[in-house]
């Protein structure tokens, strides 16, 4: 089982385990520093979800290499295009809180469990009108990155055409919400 699969199942295990108002999910590598959570300990209660956005003009991120940079730039470019989310800039970004009781909603609907489920749950996030928070973060780039990136490329898009695709399955009713 690759890593990227095992952060997500422990992502969807530690959101169903929880009893806390809110779930911060973040990298273990600590790409992203620590402080981002000073941003939002004064906004808890007032969003339903808040989102690290390394590209901020506020935010300090070192995106590595040319290529990389490209990369992230693209495909955060493309994903925003294709899924409308118009607060969420940043969906791979790994420092993330939900309030709890969307958290369950959201990986109730989820279908993937790779790399593409960080944008599942950026669209199933719009797509119910949850009120999102994007924070700017100080990020480290961590060079010795486990994501192969012409491999993952390949699943990303593959994935991304499958969420679209199945749309409605991430929309909740209205008194679901």
């Amino acid at each position: 089982m690759g890593a990227r699969r095992k952060k997500t199942i422990g992502v969807k295990l530690g959101i169903e385990a929880s009893d806390a108002d809110y779930d911060l999910v973040m990298d273990a590598d600590l790409a992203t520093d620590l402080s981002a959570f000073d941003k939002i300990i004064p906004e808890l209660g007032n969003y339903d979800a808040f989102v690290a956005d390394r590209d901020m003009k506020e935010s300090d991120a070192d995106h590595g290499h040319l290529i990389r940079r490209l990369a992230h730039s693209i495909s955060s470019s493309m994903v925003r295009r294709k899924f409308q989310l118009k607060d969420i800039r940043d969906t791979q970004c790994g420092f993330k809180c939900f309030r709890h009781s969307v958290a369950l909603k959201m990986i109730a609907t989820q279908r993937h469990n790779d790399i593409t489920y960080d944008v599942e749950h950026s669209y199933f996030l719009t797509l119910n009108e949850y009120k999102i928070m994007p924070i700017p973060v100080i990020w480290y780039n961590d060079k010795d990155t486990s994501i192969p990136f012409f491999s993952s490329s390949r699943t990303f898009n593959k994935n991304l055409r499958d969420i679209k695709k199945h749309k409605e399955s991430y929309i909740l009713k209205k008194e679901e919400r």
